[in-house]
C-alpha cells in the first residue's frame, strides 16, 4: 500500500519529508511561462534493526570453550559478530571456541538492506579448565577392598585426546603417568610395586595448560 504524506512545504523547492513507511510524492513545476510538468516518486523506508543476542549453551573441550550464540534481532538481514579475540562470523547463530578463562566483550553489528545498522556490545565470562576437570577426593585407599582403590579423575572425557596425567610423590620422583583419560592410579610405582602411606602430587595437563594438586594415599 502507498501512502501520500503532506510536506513540510508545498511550495518550496526543497521541503522536508518524514515518511514512516513506503510513500509516494509527486512535484508539479511550472516555468515563467505557465508550462508544467509533473514526476512521481516512491520512498521506501527500512525498519531500523535492533541488535540482541544470546549465548544458548557451551560446551567445553581441547580447543577451549565453545559457545553457541544465538541472535535474536529485529529487522536484521545481515550479521557481523567480533569475538575480540582476532576472529569475526557473519553467520547468523555463529558457534565460536574461546580460551579458558576468557572475559570478551563480544559485539555484534546487524544491519538492514545496506542502510540502516544497530550494535550490541555484551560480556562473556568464560570458566577456566579447572571448573571442568575436578578430582574424584583428595584421599584414596588402594587396599583391595573393592572400595575407593583406585584414584581417577571426573569431568575429563571432553578432554581424552589432550590429556596427560602424573602423579609425583613429595621428593618429586614420578610414580604414575597417563596419556588419556582412561587410566587411574592403583597407588602402585611405574615398576609396580605399591608405594608407602603419604602425600602425592599430580599434573593434569589438558592441551597445555596445567592443573596441580595433591592427594592422600592410605591403607
Amino acid at each position: 500500500m502507498v501512502t501520500c504524506y503532506r510536506l513540510s512545504s508545498s511550495t518550496i523547492a526543497n521541503p522536508i519529508a518524514t515518511p514512516s513507511g513506503l510513500t509516494q510524492y509527486t512535484v508539479t513545476g511550472t516555468d515563467a511561462n505557465g508550462c508544467t510538468n509533473t514526476d512521481t516518486i516512491i520512498v521506501s523506508i527500512n525498519p531500523k534493526p535492533v541488535a540482541n543476542f544470546a549465548t544458548d549453551s557451551t560446551y567445553a573441550s581441547c580447543s577451549g570453550v565453545t559457545v553457541y550464540f544465538t541472535d535474536l534481532s529485529t529487522d536484521a538481514d545481515s550479521y557481523l559478530w567480533n569475538f575480540n579475540d582476532g576472529t569475526t562470523s557473519t553467520d547468523a547463530n555463529p558457534i565460536h571456541a574461546f580460551a579458558f578463562a576468557a572475559t570478551n566483550n563480544v559485539t555484534l553489528i546487524v544491519g538492514n538492506n545496506g542502510i540502516c545498522f544497530d550494535t550490541l556490545t555484551a560480556p562473556l565470562a568464560l570458566k577456566s579448565l579447572s571448573d571442568y576437570v575436578k578430582n574424584a577426593a583428595n584421599v584414596f585407599t588402594p587396599n583391595g577392598d573393592g572400595k575407593n582403590d583406585c584414584y581417577s579423575f571426573s569431568g575429563l572425557g571432553d578432554f581424552s585426546n589432550c590429556t596427560n596425567i602424573k602423579i609425583f610423590d613429595r621428593w618429586g620422583k614420578q610414580q604414575f603417568s597417563s596419556s588419556g583419560t582412561e587410566k587411574c592410579w592403583d597407588g602402585k610405582s611405574e615398576g609396580g610395586k605399591e608405594v608407602p602411606v603419604g602425600t602425592y602430587f599430580y599434573i593434569i595437563d589438558v592441551a597445555g595448560k596445567q592443573i596441580n594438586g595433591s592427594l592422600q594415599l592410605l591403607r
